[in-house]
């Protein structure tokens, strides 16, 4: 730890050598300490050893601005007023954000390197997982940039799960935009066929499913043999009745 007020006053030339010698300590140091140098000027950095962060002098030379936390804990900002965190990069590159464990690769944010064409295409936004040897398993989430682009999800999605289970709280996926003339839910069979007797897709309007029995609510069922269309072969008309069970 060292500090310097990086004024070399008239000596000798053992004392000017360890004033010099000080000096150069205190660059090499940050001019680390456990209260702010004396000296200060725009710009100037500080390694703070009571909080274990570096901070740097700022335009003004008014106050010191926490950079980073040398401690394992990075944080941005002094806690006051809007602060901001930029990575700043090239179309058609990757700007990068992983995540680690000892050393090795688990995830990934991004903006990845899909070339920008004009119209808000490119860089779009892609969340990525890794294996625990550090290489790359898939994008489970990838985001087009452009105003009603695609969200695509990249997994199998056997369960997802929204609310808590309290009744009090519930959850919702909801479909909205007045500037669409339609929005759509679509549940497709798997590549692999169906086992007999299983749905394709159930979507549920309110109530509960117990079993195969849908009770309280609305329901629009897809069975493995049906097909859903007026007049068309083994199609059905939608109708509804609670009680017929709350089945469209």
């Amino acid at each position: 730890m060292a500090q310097h007020d990086y004024v070399f006053d008239n000596a000798s030339g053992a004392d000017i050598r360890t004033d010099f010698n000080n000096l150069l300590q205190a660059v090499l140091t940050m001019n680390s300490g456990a209260t702010a140098p004396s000296t200060t000027a725009p710009y100037m950095f500080w390694q703070d050893t009571v909080t274990g962060t570096l901070k740097q002098r700022n335009a003004a030379d008014t106050d010191w601005v926490v950079i980073f936390s040398t401690t394992g804990i990075s944080s941005v900002g002094d806690g006051t007023g809007a602060q901001n965190f930029i990575i700043n990069g090239a179309a058609s590159n990757v700007r990068e954000i992983t995540l680690q464990s000892a050393g090795n690769d688990r995830w990934s944010m991004e903006a990845n390197a899909t070339a920008e064409g004009g119209s808000d295409a490119g860089s779009d936004f892609e969340l990525t997982a890794y294996d625990d040897a550090g290489s790359e398993i898939d994008s489970p989430i990838v985001i087009t940039r452009a105003a009603l682009g695609l969200i695509t999800f990249n997994r199998n999605l056997q369960d997802v799960v929204i609310g808590d289970g309290v009744a009090v709280a519930g959850g919702n996926i909801e479909l909205s935009d007045t500037t669409l003339p339609q929005l759509s839910f679509h549940l497709y069979q798997p590549t692999g066929g169906i086992v007999a007797g299983e749905s394709i897709g159930r979507i549920f309007f309110g109530g509960t499913e117990s079993g195969v029995v849908e009770t309280a609510g609305v329901a629009i069922i897809a069975q493995a043999n049906e097909t859903w269309g007026v007049g068309a072969s083994g199609g059905e008309l939608l109708t509804s009745g609670v009680a017929a069970g709350g089945q469209l």
